[in-house]
């Protein structure tokens, strides 16, 4: 009987520690794109959902049409992000995912490449290195 419960207990805790690391994967540093793959090589990308990170360069809204955009950058490269959330601030390093388009791809050359913000991720997984 107390093998039993001792196995029951463990199925249990291995369990909710599943749940938990699945919980942390934003929180992590894996399955990120760099901003500078996703600006050179939009066809790559067009239609996918990635996570970013970076650090906000320029913010503006639009205040006509309630759109409200931001160029996020890695130091080699930036894109442009849409979002329907609050601005953050210029010079944050902030994490997100979004799904990456553009109005027009000619030769592998993304013309009007944005990525629509469709999540801001746990300040954490800014914490990491390589951006």
């Amino acid at each position: 009987m107390i093998d039993a419960l001792g196995g029951r207990f463990f199925r249990v805790a291995a369990g909710v520690a599943l749940c938990l690391s699945l919980q942390a994967c934003d929180y992590l540093p894996m399955d990120y794109v760099k901003v500078e793959d996703v600006a050179r090589n939009p066809g790559s990308f067009e239609g996918k959902e990635v996570k970013l990170k970076g650090v906000v360069n320029n913010t503006w809204r639009l205040s006509s049409v309630d759109t409200k955009a931001y160029l996020l950058g890695d130091g080699a490269a930036s894109v442009t992000v849409i979002t329907t959330g609050d601005l953050p601030l210029e010079g944050q390093v902030i994490a997100i995912r979004g799904k990456v388009s553009s109005l027009a791809i000619l030769g592998g050359v993304g013309l009007g490449t944005t990525v629509q913000e469709t999540e801001k991720l746990p300040s954490l997984a800014t914490k990491w290195p390589g951006v």
